[in-house]
């Protein structure tokens, strides 16, 4: 990702389920769209979805969190110019909004695996 972010949404979310107050808003679906502004914390949705999944894996290990997903040929297409994480297949919260280095076109000739990794850091 060029650029990639964890929204002030997506940070009371979690900072809830630690504190176990508030409704449980999960990461559960992974997103991708053709939006091309530069994501910010405040964002609440993705500029211009493509298609929002469920993903084929979501793991934890050593404060990393992997989140990925394999688009068929039928899944997916168009100019792939963001990324998101959220809690609902659709609507709810985005809990990550990023952009990749330089959009790809996906077409139904082509399939693609997204992955999606957040890194935990305590560092000052």
């Amino acid at each position: 990702m060029a650029t990639s972010l964890i929204t002030n949404n997506g940070l009371n979310a979690a900072v809830s389920q630690w504190l176990d107050v508030g409704g449980t808003t999960n990461m559960t679906h992974l997103a991708v769209g053709e939006g091309i502004a530069t994501p910010l914390v405040t964002d609440t949705d993705m500029e211009t979805q493509i298609v929002r999944v469920a993903p084929d894996t979501k793991s934890v290990s050593d404060n990393v969190i992997t989140i990925e997903h394999y688009y068929g040929t039928t899944e997916g297409n168009g100019t792939i110019a963001e990324v998101g994480v959220l809690s609902a297949s659709s609507g709810g919260v985005l809990h990550m909004h990023g952009q990749p280095a330089a959009a790809v076109t996906k077409t139904t000739n082509k399939t693609m695996r997204v992955t999606v990794t957040i890194t935990l850091d305590n560092k000052t």
